[in-house]
């Protein structure tokens, strides 16, 4: 079982708890879903066992792409990044229709607020 990870490595898992975090509506599904691809994305190229067989086919002569979690995390990071502050989800960036300072009405929202005290 090398080839298992913890869930709490998985962005996945940090962009769920995120989401969990933030009052949605039904015109962000579509920005949901993006982030949730971004971060499955993540995930599946930063693998372990992906990273195994690009070894082995590259080693037995198969020309592969290979990419190092650096250059996953410098391409969709932001990209994820960006998602996730159009949500919301990012300290000190207001959605609109939220005040200044970027504390909305989610429970996320008024921790932050109350730990800016």
């Amino acid at each position: 079982m090398p080839h298992l990870r913890s869930v709490d490595q998985l962005m996945r898992s940090a962009v769920e708890e995120t989401l969990a975090a933030l009052t949605l509506t039904p015109k962000d599904a579509a920005a949901v879903a993006l982030a949730r691809r971004y971060a499955d994305v993540m995930d599946l190229a930063m693998s372990p066992r992906l990273k195994t067989a690009l070894k082995a086919e590259t080693t037995e002569g198969v020309k592969t792409i290979a990419v190092d979690d650096l250059t996953i995390v410098t391409r969709i990071g932001p990209q994820l990044f960006a998602v996730l502050e159009a949500l919301g989800a990012i300290s000190g960036k207001a959605r609109p229709g939220e005040p200044a300072g970027g504390y909305g009405s989610s429970g996320l929202s008024r921790l932050r607020g109350r730990c800016d005290g």
